[in-house]
């Protein structure tokens, strides 16, 4: 792949699809999120993990912590929700618009935390992740306080980990792994 091309696709991707992008960095690390507003909806998508510094200064702050409204959860996770959130909610415009969120792996994380945040505020939401890591403890999690679609694929060990945290809502179950002898690996069938 030629140098540059992630950065020069993610660039036409936020101008096509999207009005806005945003990074933030709560942990020195950065949390991207595009988004979007139709006449019924706002819509906001936020990425996944990016880069070992990422890795290092959020996911694996893993330190279970005092979550504002109920349980506890992952610290490094609540601290990018924490930075995110003022930038969405300045966002929304029409409280009376449907809130999509959604988010991949880490990005799913912190969708969700806000998601949480949106919905104690009074906010109609959504929430879609995908390979969405645990969170928080059992308090936390049987919170359920929006409508949450989970996709996992059944070969990704992200969305089980850390061991000693639990989600918010059951899986979809998505792919199959098949193993290829003239390859020497595995391979992910969705």
């Amino acid at each position: 792949m030629p140098k540059g091309y992630l950065q020069e696709f993610d660039k036409h991707l936020a101008e096509l699809c999207f009005k806005a992008t945003f990074k933030g960095a709560a942990t020195e690390g950065q949390t991207q999120a595009c988004f979007e507003e139709t006449d019924t909806e706002f819509i906001a998508c936020l990425a996944g993990t990016n880069s070992l510094k990422d890795i290092y200064m959020r996911d694996l702050d893993f330190k279970l912590v005092s979550f504002p409204l109920k349980g506890k959860v992952h610290r490094g996770f609540l601290r990018e929700a924490e930075t995110v959130l003022p930038w969405i909610r300045g966002m929304i415009r029409d409280r009376n618009k449907k809130v999509v969120l959604s988010g991949y792996s880490f990005g799913g994380a912190v969708a969700t935390l806000v998601a949480r945040f949106l919905t104690f505020e009074g906010h109609k939401v959504e929430l879609v992740t995908f390979g969405c890591p645990r969170i928080g403890n059992k308090e936390w999690a049987l919170e359920r306080a929006q409508p949450h679609i989970r996709y996992v694929h059944r070969s990704d060990f992200i969305p089980y980990l850390p061991f000693w945290m639990m989600h918010d809502a059951k899986a979809i179950r998505v792919g199959s792994v098949v193993a290829s002898p003239l390859l020497g690996h595995l391979m992910y069938i969705s």
